[in-house]
């Protein structure tokens, strides 16, 4: 494949990744802290149809544009819906139709569960501090995730007993795929690594053939299917969205560790209610009330202001 062409198929997905980092902090405006006890995942920046999220032993509940996203919380995408949800200022993962997922984090490890459907994760190396890494966990396999746009697609048994079936599709980046045991989760038979332009289909436990190498064509169609129209971000917006999130988190847990609430930290760029200094309404970090944030105030909140909640801007 020629790098004109390989560029093209990256552009995708990486262009999602920055539109999406940019329409959380500069469109949305940070939502207020979650309670201390409770971890905060990520944040909705792009909902196209219907989507639920459960949280502890709670009943579902619509997830919406804007709305926060929890470790733990169990995710269920609709027919024809497709959401999108930045996680901790690193990572984009793009979430198809009748998709289910759920989030965990450890010290060091963020790991997305699906158990069945389509996601696509788009994760930027940079942003992540040494030795943290990402994964995607699938009934049958893992695959850890070294900087890249990877899909990952399950299809459950239609029948109890059958084998559940996995596949791992790789744009740019690295990945390492070792299969699991469906019925115990743990590693099984030799692993395997995929490189760029690789895809690799896993049933049951069966140790898989070789991966096969994508064409030109088959990539762009895969990237496609994950791409929602966006306006393109500002130059040089990215790296400013995502120190301003780096140093808000950071700000959050220097307060919870302190024993206090973490007051918004100060921006000289802009006024209170989310205006820049020339009086234009920026809808950024640090501006609008909380019912303009749309978060749900931490997991056992659902009151809240849904004005403009379900519009995409």
């Amino acid at each position: 494949m020629q790098g004109g062409s390989m560029r093209g198929i990256e552009t995708l997905l990486i262009t999602a990744l920055v539109s999406s980092m940019v329409m959380a902090a500069l469109s949305l405006g940070l939502p207020a802290p979650a309670p201390a006890q409770v971890v905060k995942a990520g944040i909705v920046t792009t909902l196209r149809g219907t989507a639920t999220v459960a949280r502890g032993t709670a009943d579902q509940a619509p997830l919406r544009f804007r709305d926060d996203v929890y470790v733990e919380d169990r995710i269920t995408t609709g027919d024809e819906s497709l959401a999108r949800i930045l996680l901790g200022g690193k990572a984009v993962v793009t979430v198809r139709e009748r998709s289910q997922l759920k989030i965990t984090e450890t010290a060091l490890t963020s790991t997305i569960g699906i158990t069945g459907g389509k996601i696509a994760l788009a994760v930027d190396k940079s942003r992540m501090k040494p030795g943290e890494s990402v994964e995607i966990r699938t009934p049958n396999a893992v695959a850890a995730i070294r900087g890249t746009i990877v899909m990952a697609e399950v299809e459950a048994p239609a029948v109890p007993g059958h084998d559940v079936a996995t596949r791992f599709t790789l744009l740019t980046g690295i990945v390492d795929v070792t299969l699991l045991d469906p019925s115990t989760g743990r590693a099984s038979g030799p692993g395997l690594t995929l490189k760029p332009m690789q895809t690799v289909g896993i049933t049951g436990s069966t140790p898989p053939s070789a991966p096969r190498s994508l064409s030109r064509a088959e990539a762009q169609a895969i990237a496609g299917g994950y791409a929602v129209p966006l306006k393109e971000p500002p130059t040089g917006a990215i790296s400013q969205v995502v120190d301003e999130h780096v140093r808000r988190v950071a700000h959050e847990e220097r307060a919870v560790a302190a024993g206090g609430a973490a007051d918004e930290p100060g921006d000289d760029s802009r006024t209170s209610g989310g205006r820049d200094k020339g009086g234009r309404d920026t809808g950024g970090i640090g501006g609008g009330s909380d019912g303009d944030r749309g978060g749900r105030g931490g997991p056992g909140g659902r009151d809240r202001d849904h004005r403009g909640r379900d519009r995409n801007r």
